[in-house]
């Protein structure tokens, strides 16, 4: 080519194009928001801005799924934080702490309970943690009777549509069962006290591994080896008991996911899953137990995962599946040939650990933009715990600076 005919630039989209293409990029791998960040400055001044990020959220939704906490038996009661992108934030969470057991997981931020000792002993207070900033607030538990207990964190910021907040403020709700007796009460990082506690009569203990789940403003709870489910009503500060189905028999209730407003829980029995919902059946309040649709995993998983064989607790013959865990639309399924996710829509089934007979799984799902740990820390109004000021935090879970450390 002649230097009279030097190449131009081709013409510049115009913005709003620029940021039509860029409100498609998939959000569960965020490394390609942050690749194209790195173009020019024009694309990082778009993608970092806070109406680009606001726009984002909306046109997805539902924040992804970032990664997954997994605690076993198998592993020695130890827990490993899983990324489910390449995508590293730079929080260090590669070096999530073995000892901390991951409770629950909502609105952005991850409810955890050290554990410390030779003996697995728990620590007296949680410790609710944003992955996005390495934020973390200790939580001291109350003065509540419990031989089981479980916990659940959210958002309390009012008006917020929880597609991207972080930090403070959030409640933090505990329930505990000992000697026939179910007590609850939430603590809220503005005040910085627990409410009163209330109780309810319920032989059942509340099952310390099994996570909750929000409907509207009521947080429900599984009981340990029993098919029943405790509400607890937040803003009426009240407790009921719901019963499984008889249709069920022996199958056990785990939560999976809210639609429509009402409840979705997974039973399992052999290799069909089966999704219920209990739905108001009339105006007293009453509710029906309706069986939404059963998926058959014989032909979604590999033949070692359902292969028979004797359980070792209940003695029974058949395939060892249990569900492990939840996200919105997706369930964990443990098996003898590894950890598998199973999406309840599409039956889209992925291999996501190899251990055998996975325990625990909390999954964490957040929105992830480039330059957000900034962000995120300017709209908290709230600094996060660096390690000049965690001493707090340690007195009020009984931690000491290693345990307390990443």
């Amino acid at each position: 080519m002649s230097p009279s005919h030097s190449r131009h630039s081709p013409p510049a989209l115009p913005e709003d194009d620029i940021v039509s293409v860029f409100l498609r990029i998939p959000p569960d791998d965020p490394a390609r928001l942050v690749r194209a960040s790195l173009v020019c400055k024009a694309w990082r001044r778009i993608l970092t801005g806070p109406d680009f990020c606001r726009l984002y959220r909306e046109f997805h939704g539902t924040p992804p799924m970032l990664g997954f906490v997994l605690w076993s038996r198998n592993s020695g009661e130890l827990s490993r934080f899983i990324p489910t992108t390449a995508f590293r934030l730079s929080s260090g969470i590669d070096s999530y702490p073995t000892n901390w057991k991951a409770v629950d997981s909502r609105h952005g931020r991850i409810l955890v309970e050290p554990v410390v000792g030779d003996g697995g002993l728990m620590t007296s207070g949680y410790i609710v943690w944003d992955p996005i900033t390495d934020g973390r607030w200790g939580v001291p538990f109350p003065r509540m009777d419990r031989q089981s207990w479980s916990g659940a964190v959210l958002c309390a910021k009012q008006h917020c549509d929880h597609l991207g907040c972080h930090g403070p403020p959030f409640l933090v709700a505990m329930v505990g069962s000992c000697n026939g007796t179910t007590s609850a009460c939430v603590y809220s990082s503005e005040s910085g006290v627990w409410s009163g506690i209330i109780t309810l009569k319920q032989e059942d203990d509340i099952d310390w591994s099994g996570r909750s789940i929000l409907v509207g403003n009521t947080l429900c709870f599984p009981f340990q080896d029993s098919f029943r489910v405790l509400q607890y009503k937040l803003g009426e500060q009240k407790l009921s008991v719901i019963d499984a189905p008889s249709q069920l028999g022996k199958e056990r209730l785990v939560f999976v996911s809210v639609e429509d407003g009402v409840c979705v829980f997974a039973g399992l029995r052999g290799t069909r899953l089966s999704l219920w919902s209990a739905e108001p059946a009339d105006p007293d309040g009453a509710l029906a137990w309706v069986e939404r649709r059963v998926i058959e995993l014989e032909n979604l998983l590999p033949p070692k995962a359902i292969e028979a064989r004797s359980h070792w607790l209940f003695g029974c013959y058949g395939p060892e599946i249990s569900v492990s865990g939840f996200a919105k639309g997706v369930v964990f399924l443990s098996t003898m040939a590894g950890l598998f996710t199973v999406e309840l829509n599409s039956g889209r089934t992925k291999k996501v650990s190899d251990m055998e007979m996975a325990g625990h799984v909390t999954p964490w799902m957040s929105f992830y933009m480039p330059n957000q740990e900034d962000h995120a820390r300017r709209d908290m109004g709230h600094p996060s715990i660096s390690m000049k000021n965690r001493n707090r935090c340690h007195f009020a879970c009984g931690l000491t600076q290693d345990q307390f450390a990443m």
